[in-house]
């Protein structure tokens, strides 16, 4: 399982190389372009590095299938993993990523038990409602669905799991 995680890890921490230049600009990058008309900034090249974008999406989901199979045999990879997947559950360049991490982040308060998923949420807090409050402001629908769906999971989990433990 550790070698299986460091590559898991690895693969997470990806750089997508998001990039949007004006089509007048030179090409600094060997990723596929493809050119954009974006309303006020007229005709943009708009690149990503693709292989990294499959392979962080991949392992993302591979990381939510263990975590959620394992259950509280995932406690002891928690704390290295828990960075990342803070990092990535207000991820903007892919929900799927998002979905996953949020997930994940479910069943590391499964799995840590009480007090520790008590202070994991807390800390997780600010994070929902700053996501909450930008996609409400965008009138994004669909982002405030899910964060919303997530943090309602994760407080039945933390209080299913805090009450068996009682």
């Amino acid at each position: 399982m550790p070698m299986l995680l460091d590559q898991l890890m690895h693969d997470c921490q990806l750089d997508l190389d998001f990039k949007m230049e004006s089509v007048d600009m030179p090409s600094t990058t060997d990723n596929l372009e493809m050119k954009v008309k974006v309303k006020g900034m007229g005709e943009q090249k708009v690149s990503m590095n693709t292989d990294a974008l499959v392979s962080k999406t991949g392992a993302f989901c591979v990381l939510q299938k263990v975590s959620e199979n394992l259950g509280k045999a995932f406690a002891p990879f928690v704390e290295p993993l828990l960075p990342i997947v803070f990092q990535h559950m207000s991820y903007a360049h892919s929900k799927a990523i998002k979905k996953c991490a949020l997930k994940i982040f479910k069943s590391m308060l499964t799995a840590v038990g009480e007090p520790q998923n008590v202070q994991l949420i807390q800390q997780a807090m600010p994070m929902y409602i700053e996501q909450l409050a930008k996609a409400l402001e965008r009138h994004d629908e669909k982002s405030a669905k899910i964060m919303i769906k997530s943090l309602a999971n994760n407080l039945k989990a933390l209080g299913r799991e805090n009450e068996t433990n009682r």
